[in-house]
């Protein structure tokens, strides 16, 4: 079966797109979006779709990322597809949004993609729009061990969806030596980041390290399985959310399905749910283990901040005693009562209103990571790296305490509470932040500043990195 056969046989099985559809290609000029576009390109007459391209400057490496988009036009032109040319600065949104290049990269190529279906749609408001990204079974594999290693639950282990809302993958059913190689057989030419080709990030580290060694010396078809994995766990995943669905519907009254939960991400609390805590307690504990998930996103207004810890300690505030109660990001209060497990939040402006603060710490990575020297330290908000051995004792979480002192490079000790008022933190909002501290000394008011005192310097050997959920 050639490769076109395998992606029609692929989209045809996951039902991707129909008769109609809009697509549009996302293409880097890498080999992986070139395969997609030739592709989508060959199916596009039997399907009977439209096909468009978008391709998204970086504005990061110079002449290189010039020559690729010049590419990605000239091969549009080639096969008579339309077009798009997006060019942005990312450096630029990295910097202000202290967000790493491949972070601010994908936000804007996402951005961009929606943009032109958005166009689109409203010229022919009939037809659907998809859009159509490359990512293979290798990158399927990659995401899915990076999830496992950074700790995740059966969401996580399923990476990649073939389609995720207007996002479909077409290529999920190969592996990038096949893409390669039969782009090769075609006399097709493509282009290649030399930045794919470092090791600076934990993704490009898995793709040149972990899954050749697994191939080598586990099994040769790892990566096959690791897509098969995924398959499984994104059917056990919706299967959960079903079941969950029905029974706080059923049980409860409650309609938390996985589109309304996504919509209800930036909406406001002042929802109160009432689980019976006998029949909840009785059921098993993966569907349990969802059911609170989705009550406590409810409850919340979105599921973002919510992680394994919070539904472990709701959990256990479940098989507990009456009387005990927990808050959770999102200003949710959760409450043993005699016969139920209360959720609420207050509406805002109510009485005693106000961001409760988290008592669970967030869920961080720590890695001690050997220092050369040679590496350039990125600015990220929610990940900071430490001179290991400028710490002194254990490192752990909590909110501020009056009298509390942080070392700012340039201005000496300064109070977190000057730090937080010269910051224009709200005042709502500053109990409730994370400090990572050693001992008595503040290393970092998460989400803002770190202390100068254990800063990376050319003296330093080891480092202390550490990484929270964006938001915490």
């Amino acid at each position: 079966m050639n490769i076109p056969q395998k992606v029609e046989k692929w989209i045809r099985q996951e039902h991707l797109i129909q008769q109609g559809d809009r697509v549009i290609a996302a293409v880097s000029g890498g080999a992986d979006s070139v395969c997609l576009l030739l592709c989508l390109h060959a199916l596009s007459g039997s399907f009977s779709f439209l096909l468009s391209a978008v391709h998204v400057h970086h504005g990061i490496r110079g002449e290189e990322a010039d020559g690729d988009a010049a590419f990605c036009e000239a091969l549009c032109r080639e096969l008579k597809v339309p077009f798009r040319l997006f060019c942005e600065d990312v450096p630029a949104l990295a910097e202000q949004e202290k967000r790493s290049l491949e972070e601010a990269g994908r936000i804007v190529r996402y951005r961009d993609l929606r943009e032109e279906a958005a166009r689109l749609a409203g010229e022919e408001p009939q037809r659907r729009v998809r859009i159509a990204v490359a990512h293979h079974q290798d990158d399927q594999a990659e995401t899915v061990l990076m999830n496992l290693c950074r700790g995740t639950g059966i969401r996580g282990l399923g990476g990649m969806p073939p389609e995720q809302g207007d996002i479909i993958r077409p290529l999920l059913s190969l592996r990038r030596a096949e893409i390669e190689a039969w782009l090769a057989e075609q006399g097709q030419p493509w282009r290649q980041d030399a930045t794919n080709l470092e090791d600076e990030n934990t993704r490009n580290r898995i793709r040149h390290h972990l899954i050749p060694w697994l191939t080598e010396q586990v099994n040769p078809r790892s990566v096959e399985h690791i897509q098969a994995l995924a398959v499984q766990a994104q059917e056990l995943d919706d299967y959960l959310e079903q079941e969950a669905d029905k029974w706080l519907t059923g049980v409860c009254g409650v309609q938390t399905d996985r589109q309304e939960e996504e919509a209800a991400e930036n909406s406001a609390g002042g929802q109160k749910i009432c689980l019976p805590a006998a029949e909840l307690a009785a059921l098993p504990e993966a569907l349990k283990g969802r059911i609170l998930l989705q009550a406590m996103g409810r409850a919340a207004g979105g599921s973002r901040d919510l992680t394994a810890r919070h539904v472990a300690a709701v959990r256990d505030l479940l098989e507990g005693p009456a009387g005990r109660r927990i808050s959770l990001p999102g200003g949710v209060t959760v409450r043993r009562g005699y016969r139920d497990l209360i959720l609420e939040t207050e509406a805002a402006g109510s009485e005693g209103g106000g961001q409760k603060t988290s008592q669970l710490p967030p869920a961080a990575d720590f890695s001690v990571l050997v220092w050369t020297g040679r590496e350039k330290i990125p600015e990220k908000r929610y990940t900071k790296w430490f001179d290991c051995d400028k710490i002194n004792g254990d490192v752990f979480f909590r909110h501020r305490r009056p009298g509390d002192t942080i070392e700012l490079k340039g201005v000496g000790k300064k109070t977190v509470k000057s730090y937080m008022i010269d910051a224009k933190i709200p005042a709502e909002r500053r109990d409730s932040l994370w400090l990572l501290t050693d001992g008595e000394q503040i290393l970092w008011i998460v989400g803002y500043r770190m202390s100068a005192a254990c800063q990376v310097t050319s003296e330093t050997r080891r480092i202390l990195q550490v990484s929270v959920p964006e938001g915490t």
